[in-house]
């Protein structure tokens, strides 16, 4: 998990959960 990288991505997969962290 990318966490440090990208911490606005990880906001918006906390809240929604249907995005892959692949995604990002």
């Amino acid at each position: 998990m990318q966490i440090a990288q990208n911490s606005n991505c990880t906001i918006v997969m906390l809240e929604e959960k249907e995005f892959s962290i692949q995604d990002f």
